[in-house]
């Protein structure tokens, strides 16, 4: 079966908790065969550890992270998640991940990461 995501920003663009507020009384996961979560696409490098570290509590519950390669400053942070990091490509505004070439060096870098493919 394909899998296919849906953005928070779909429903409450920039107001991501305005959104899980929404879905909040219909957020029962249970019944999908896969969830994900997104890092945040923005936030300073000096928050990098405490922003890492609270998104790896959520792969204890088995839910893999989504990253954009611009928000990762450090790598050896981001080397712990394994399987459980996802690589999205970027799209113009950023400037990497947007090519084939930046693909192959993150995953030359993150062996073990996996991809999303944001067209």
């Amino acid at each position: 079966m394909r899998r296919i995501g849906f953005s928070t920003g779909a429903l409450a663009k920039g107001d991501f908790q305005r959104a899980l507020t929404a879905m909040r009384p219909s957020l029962d996961v249970a019944s999908y065969g896969y969830v994900s979560v997104h890092a945040p696409t923005r936030f300073p490098e000096a928050d990098e550890p405490a922003v890492v570290s609270l998104l790896k509590k959520l792969t204890t519950i088995g839910w893999p992270i989504v990253v954009h390669p611009d928000v990762i400053f450090n790598d050896s942070l981001w080397l712990g998640f394994g399987d459980d990091l996802i690589l999205e490509n970027s799209d113009r505004r950023k400037r990497s991940g947007r090519t084939a070439e930046d693909m192959d060096a993150l995953f030359s870098r993150f062996p073990r990461a996996r991809f999303c493919f944001d067209r």
